[in-house]
């Protein structure tokens, strides 16, 4: 989930798309 984007200090989509694709909370 967007959690762990969150967790580890990621604020934008692509960035969190970077740290993982299952992340894609932008969609």
């Amino acid at each position: 989930g967007p959690n762990i984007c969150a967790t580890r200090g990621v604020s934008s989509c692509q960035q969190c798309l970077a740290v993982s694709p299952t992340c894609a909370w932008c969609s």
